[in-house]
């Protein structure tokens, strides 16, 4: 029972932070929308999407409204770790896993689309207390060589070091 006790509150919290996300209707609505304008109209009136899209252009195109919902996933998951106690964050830590690899593949789609730089600054503090990817270094590279240096002296350097020998986005 204890158990149960300790996890109850996060399990609360996560179910209160569920209730604002997309639902199949909301889904369903979606996919009938005829632009992408008629899109961020319809998610700046929800109310989990309304405070990320409030301030975004209606021109705003297609993978910069995906570049927002991750944003959004990885919002709630600092959320939740700042809500939880030491133990429960432990078991949800393996989720960070995924923050991290979005991160990358953000980066990685930067380098690749050629632009300046990837903007992830909302999420450096929190890298910084629990991450030892270098986001200042990662967000700034413009070459694939250069992102997979950035990573040097993590989980994810080895991987992607052979990965990019193969890849040229040339």
């Amino acid at each position: 029972m204890a158990g149960l006790l300790t996890y109850s509150g996060i399990i609360t919290k996560s179910k209160a932070m569920e209730s604002t996300l997309l639902t199949d209707d909301d889904f369903e609505r979606i996919i009938n929308l005829s632009s992408v304008t008629d899109i961020i109209s319809y998610l700046k009136e929800h109310k989990g999407y309304r405070q990320i899209f409030r301030d975004t252009d209606i021109g705003i195109h297609r993978g910069e409204i995906e570049h927002e919902l991750i944003h959004s996933l990885q919002l709630t998951y600092v959320k939740l770790y700042r809500f939880a106690r030491v133990k429960q964050r432990k078991s949800i830590q393996i989720f960070f896993c995924r923050f991290e690899v979005q991160t990358i593949k953000l980066c990685l789609q930067g380098v690749i689309q050629r632009q300046s730089t990837v903007d992830l600054s909302l999420f450096k503090d929190f890298f910084e207390r629990h991450s030892n990817i270098k986001l200042d270094r990662l967000m700034n590279q413009d070459t694939i060589e250069g992102l997979v240096e950035a990573l040097k002296g993590t989980d994810y350097y080895m991987i992607l070091k052979d990965v990019s020998n193969i890849v040229d986005p040339t």
